[in-house]
């Protein structure tokens, strides 16, 4: 799955979360974006913290997007 956050006026934050299957697409995906670029700009990649799950992370971006 691809969640892409936007603003307010609807323009896309800047980064995106992407949630695999299985742990071997993931790996695959990370070996062959990480050294890409998409409209000029390195796409930088991170893998997520176990702590949080992906409903707790949902909600943390719903409020801070509450705050502002």
């Amino acid at each position: 799955s691809l969640r892409m956050p936007k603003k307010f006026d609807g323009n896309h934050r800047g980064f995106a979360f992407v949630e695999f299957m299985a742990l071997h697409e993931a790996i695959n995906a990370y070996e062959a974006l990480s050294s890409t670029h998409l409209y000029g700009r390195h796409l930088v990649l991170e893998w997520a913290e176990d702590k949080d799950g992906v409903d707790e992370m949902a909600s943390r971006e719903k409020a801070s997007r509450d705050k502002a």
